[in-house]
């Protein structure tokens, strides 16, 4: 009986984990991704790809349409094209340690008061010291430290 408890309580960790993830991804994608996808932007994007080696990370459709993209596009207008550029941008910007701080810092913060949930939606400007530093000191301690808050 306990055991089927302790499966069930892991389980709803688990669900509540993923949302918190799937959550601070929406939140990055926010601050991070431009407003206007533009063939300037995203060849900005490649480089900066290239540079951090996650270039290498996206899979071969994901490096032709961001490629692609870059060279025929001057602006992106269509929905469904700017959501999968978008998923591919954030992709790179993960790469990065400020979007790594960002996210642990938005994940810890949402661990640690649910109900700032509402103040991130709508102050996540102000915020944004506050999640870098939760998220740098998140990525500085040693493995074994890094729990969720």
């Amino acid at each position: 009986m306990t055991y089927l408890s302790e499966i069930l309580a892991h389980t709803l960790m688990q669900e509540e984990l993923d949302q918190s993830h799937v959550l601070a991804r929406k939140f990055i994608s926010r601050i991070l991704i431009p407003t206007h996808l533009t063939s300037q932007v995203l060849r900005r994007y490649i480089r900066k790809a290239i540079q951090n080696k996650s270039w290498y990370r996206l899979s071969q459709l994901q490096r032709a349409l961001l490629y692609a993209t870059s060279k025929t596009v001057n602006r992106v207008r269509s929905p469904t094209l700017r959501k999968l550029l978008e998923e591919i941008i954030l992709e790179i910007e993960l790469a990065g340690t400020k979007a790594q701080a960002l996210y642990y810092g938005i994940i810890l913060l949402i661990k640690q008061s649910p109900n700032l949930l509402q103040t991130l939606l709508t102050k996540t400007k102000q915020l944004l010291g506050k999640l870098l530093f939760l998220g740098i000191s998140y990525l500085n301690n040693p493995p074994i430290y890094r729990i969720y808050g």
